[in-house]
């Protein structure tokens, strides 16, 4: 029986090698990072929301705004964490 040993290689020897199976793949690739059409910036979001084309790191990473409705459902967000913080509100503390 014989295993197959799969050794690293470093994109910029893929880069490099024309003649290599993944080249085209890795050069379309790092056209598009290079782009900016792809980040490689990791960040934990769930993903576009809102309608947005995006996930918000992203859209404040190219500058963007937020959506109306982004926008909209943060407010009601504030409105309601102060009405349970807030002064007078169920976990006020007072």
């Amino acid at each position: 029986m014989t295993m197959t040993e799969n050794k690293p290689i470093l994109i910029k020897d893929i880069l490099g090698d024309p003649s290599h199976p993944a080249h085209s793949d890795i050069k379309a690739f790092s056209e598009k990072v290079n782009s900016g059409e792809i980040s490689v910036n990791v960040c934990a979001c769930i993903g576009p929301v809102y309608g947005e084309p995006h996930c918000a790191c992203e859209m404040r990473r190219r500058g963007l705004p937020p959506s109306a409705e982004h926008v909209a459902a943060l407010e009601k967000a504030n409105r309601e964490l102060a009405e349970l913080f807030g002064p007078g509100g169920k976990f006020s503390g007072a």
